[in-house]
């Protein structure tokens, strides 16, 4: 039996889940970020339940959740650990998820008015799911392509799509703060947060929203 030597970089046949590299877990994906590795993958690459079971024991491999694992020990900053959990949240998600909210304003960069508290992944509308799946909050809302994009390998919505959604979920003044931002390094234009109301009509917490987009503004 083989067992997985090096999961979070490359061997000398190449195989293995590197940082920046995407594969084929569920759902099409595989390994976004960090050296997440789905149990699919594992198998793919010949390690066995015993090989797993092993590295488990040795600290090798964290289980993250269901079917998808990290290499140990995880880190003990709170911001990089959520960001494993919303990746392993993806890869556990059926596919169109993306990670979304307080996360996804982390992986851009932009400033949150509290310490986010746990990952949200969201799924296209058409998918039914629970609010919650464990400790992971998962939404479930339209995703037009052009609201995700990648930030080093993982499926995230856009930034001007993350102030529209923070906006919604935490309120006026918490999405202003990320908003401000958001326009002061140009990771967002007004059109483009504009362009995310119009996509997003008629949703929860829209009026929120619209008053933070109306108010935002870069010199803040």
């Amino acid at each position: 039996v083989r067992e997985p030597r090096n999961l979070t970089g490359r061997g000398s046949s190449g195989e293995g889940c590197g940082r920046r590299e995407r594969g084929r877990g569920r759902g099409g994906q595989g390994c976004p970020v960090d050296g997440l590795v789905t149990r699919r993958r594992l198998r793919e690459l010949g390690y066995d339940d015993v090989a797993i079971a092993r590295a488990r024991r040795r600290g090798e491999l964290v289980l993250l959740r269901r079917g998808v694992y990290a290499p140990g020990p995880l880190p003990e900053e709170r911001p990089a650990r959520l960001r494993l959990d919303a990746a392993a949240g993806v890869l556990a998600q059926p596919a169109g998820a993306v990670v979304s909210h307080e996360v996804a304003a982390l992986l851009h960069g932009l400033p949150l008015l509290r310490p986010p508290q746990e990952a949200a992944v969201t799924l296209p509308r058409s998918v039914r799911t629970p609010l919650r799946a464990g400790e992971l909050r998962v939404h479930a809302a339209g995703l037009p392509r052009w609201h995700v994009t990648t930030v080093d390998g993982i499926p995230v919505t856009s930034p001007a799509r993350t102030v529209v959604d923070l906006a919604r979920w935490l309120g006026t003044r918490p999405g202003l703060v990320t908003a401000d931002a958001a326009l002061r390094a140009g990771a967002a234009t007004a059109a483009q947060l504009v362009g995310v109301l119009v996509d997003c009509r008629g949703w929860p917490g829209m009026r929120m929203a619209r008053r933070v987009v109306d108010f935002a503004h870069g010199a803040a």
